[in-house]
């Protein structure tokens, strides 16, 4: 397969935790879908001839009926054709081959059409290799304009909207000129954000495109939108990730892009070694402000402890299920005057985990959840007015809900692995071990490793916050996170690229 090819393969659902991946048969029967789909759009489309031999190589698919690959999808497809061509005669494989030469080729035109019927034998070799006939990318030095085109779920009330969000109010601070390329999907969560809508643009005029979205969304934006966003453009893939290892599979992915920022120095070092493109970290920005003034603050009659997640984006990772062990370890009693509160954004039909949060809460009045997607105000209001924020989590990219915590003032408690290590302190981390990620647990990612959080240790820290709860105990993010600090990283890097872009 190309680059193009296998990205589109390893991008279907079923491929995501590996069941059929590397199946030389599954990948045939995706490579003749491929074919029909891309000749809808272009009927210029080229083909290697090792492609080629396996659209046309003979397969028996039920009995008596052998013919080529290509030709069953035509076939298999076509009720008139089953009905003049029956399966059960033993001259429908070649009047079939007849009626493609006849009047097939011209139903299904494209370059290689009269090149496929052929009786090729093909072996099962693996399918990742081969020559690359995705199109050269035009020039992008054309465009002259001073700006970029930011891509991403703008409207998305989760993580990667506000990504695009935050980018956005960047942009504005350090004066840059932009447009929003609106995406839909990407979440369960509700889509109805309007921050950016003014913004928003079906044909975005500037030479840098910032890709905001996961590197698994690449190729998806890439067919639907390349000449839009990707030619005569300087393309920046900005895709957060949350395990050591980037799956070898989707190296090719950075082939559709000219660089790569990422989103913390975890993620920075499982992107590096997977592509010869530039790579650089280009820590997020978190635009949060405390609306209450600290010296207000009064003692509460319940200390509160909090933990939000979104559940589509895998709950295994979240690990929630680890917080009720350490608060139950922390306050067995029952008594003691403190409450945690499940913030759920969103649904996922998938995910068991969650449904097990109401089970606990029935028996223990003290947990409380909420599932659905808040308004932001409400969100971060509930954010600020806890006592202590909570992640258990295995991986995380960034951990945005974790430094929106700190950003306000509240405590936090997280897992001292992985991306949120960037901005926490030494006192607000948690021990953990490493263990396997097991099947299903993330995708492309089985065998791999990431943190299992310490709950005693969780447990002990969480009673510490309770017993000096008067203490006023306040650690703010750091200065690196505000917007302004990241608004001048992304101006320093921009200008070089656009100077380079200008050069001829």
């Amino acid at each position: 397969m190309t680059h193009t090819q296998w990205l589109e393969w390893i991008a279907q659902p079923e491929n995501r935790f590996g069941l059929r991946l590397h199946d030389p048969e599954a990948q045939k029967k995706f490579l003749v879908e491929w074919y029909f789909r891309a000749i809808e759009r272009n009927k210029e489309i080229l083909l290697s001839d090792r492609a080629i031999a396996i659209l046309s190589e003979v397969r028996t698919f039920v009995p008596g009926l052998r013919i080529p690959r290509f030709l069953h999808h035509i076939y298999n497809n076509r009720q008139d054709l089953q009905e003049a061509f029956p399966p059960i005669d033993p001259a429908t494989p070649a009047r079939l081959s007849d009626w493609y030469r006849q009047f097939g080729c011209r139903e299904f035109p494209s370059r290689i059409a009269e090149r496929l019927g052929g009786m090729v034998e093909v072996g099962a070799n693996d399918l990742t290799s081969g020559e690359d006939w995705s199109e050269r990318r035009p020039d992008w030095r054309r465009r002259k304009c001073f700006g970029v085109n930011l891509v991403g779920y703008a409207q998305g009330e989760f993580g990667l909207g506000e990504d695009i969000r935050t980018l956005a109010r960047c942009m504005e601070i350090a004066g840059v000129d932009y447009c929003v390329v609106n995406l839909s999907g990407g979440s369960n969560a509700r889509q109805d954000d309007r921050t950016l809508e003014s913004k928003f643009s079906t044909d975005p005029p500037f030479p840098v495109s910032i890709l905001c979205v996961s590197a698994f969304d690449i190729p998806h934006i890439h067919r639907n939108y390349h000449d839009k966003i990707f030619d005569d453009r300087y393309v920046i893939a900005y895709s957060p990730w949350e395990i050591e290892t980037f799956p070898r599979e989707w190296w090719p992915v950075w082939s559709l892009v000219d660089e790569v920022w990422a989103i913390s120095r975890h993620v920075f070092d499982a992107y590096r070694p997977t592509t010869d493109k530039p790579c650089f970290h280009m820590p997020l920005a978190v635009d949060v402000r405390p609306a209450r003034a600290a010296a207000q603050d009064s003692p509460k009659s319940r200390f509160r402890f909090v933990c939000s997640y979104d559940p589509n984006s895998h709950a295994t990772r979240k690990n929630p299920l680890a917080v009720i062990a350490a608060f139950l370890k922390a306050f067995p009693n029952g008594d003691e005057k403190c409450s945690l509160l499940f913030m759920i954004n969103g649904h996922n039909h998938e995910d068991r985990i969650s449904r097990e949060i109401p089970y606990f809460a029935r028996f223990d009045s003290r947990i409380e959840y909420h599932v659905g997607t808040q308004d932001r105000k409400t969100y971060l209001s509930q954010l600020e007015a806890a006592d202590c924020f909570i992640s258990a989590h295995r991986a995380e990219g960034f951990g945005r809900n974790i430094a929106e915590a700190k950003a306000l003032g509240t405590q936090v408690l997280a897992t001292a692995y992985s991306g949120s290590v960037d901005f926490i302190d030494s006192d607000e981390g948690v021990a953990w071990k490493y263990v396997t990620i097991r099947d299903h647990e993330y995708p492309y990612s089985e065998g791999a490793r990431w943190a299992d959080i310490d709950v005693s240790d969780l447990a002990v820290k969480m009673r510490s916050r309770y017993e000096d709860r008067n203490a006023g105990r306040v650690v703010r993010l750091p200065e690196a996170f505000s917007p302004a600090s990241a608004a001048e990283r992304y101006l320093q890097r921009l200008r070089t690229i656009l100077e380079s872009l200008a050069d001829p």
